[in-house]
């Protein structure tokens, strides 16, 4: 028997994905685009090795930029962990771990997505979230990671009081 991976993506979805090819774009300078990545995690109610992954990834232009398109995606991942996972490795994976594997998925769908543009595929860059301040990508670590809010991925089946 192989041994369990220590997180695994169990499903994921599309929340929403706007794409606006960009009029602007000089074919003869290098293409610039800014990329701003936020995630949120949270707990489910009822397991406390299930949580969900909210990426939203953003592709755009600064004022001085070459930017080849205006894109907008937001994915929604569920992931599970196994059994006997410290609370230190559960907040890694809630926040490095997770918001990367979405982030793979972010890429390919943007690449996809560009692809068939009047200007050529978009690459996403790689991203570290080993230092998710207040669920923004960054490059260097937080001191001290917020708890992760409990939520389900169901309706309650009894009424609350």
């Amino acid at each position: 028997m192989r041994p369990r991976a220590p997180l695994e993506l169990e499903s994921f979805f599309v929340e929403a994905l706007s794409y606006r090819a960009r009029e602007g774009f000089d074919l003869r300078q290098k293409p610039l685009e800014r990329v701003d990545a936020t995630t949120n995690s949270l707990q489910h109610k009822d397991d406390p090795n299930r949580f969900m992954v909210r990426l939203e990834v953003k592709v755009g232009q600064q004022e001085s930029s070459n930017a080849r398109c205006e894109l907008n995606l937001r994915l929604v991942g569920f992931f599970v962990l196994p059994e006997g996972v410290d609370a230190g490795t559960k907040l890694a994976m809630h926040s490095q771990n997770g918001p990367s594997i979405l982030y793979g998925v972010a890429r390919q769908i943007v690449a996809e997505t560009t692809g068939n543009g009047p200007w050529g595929k978009v690459f996403l860059p790689t991203m570290n979230f080993v230092a998710a301040a207040g669920g923004r990508a960054a490059a260097q670590p937080e001191q001290v990671e917020p708890e992760p809010t409990a939520v389900a991925d169901r309706p309650a089946s009894k009424k609350r009081r």
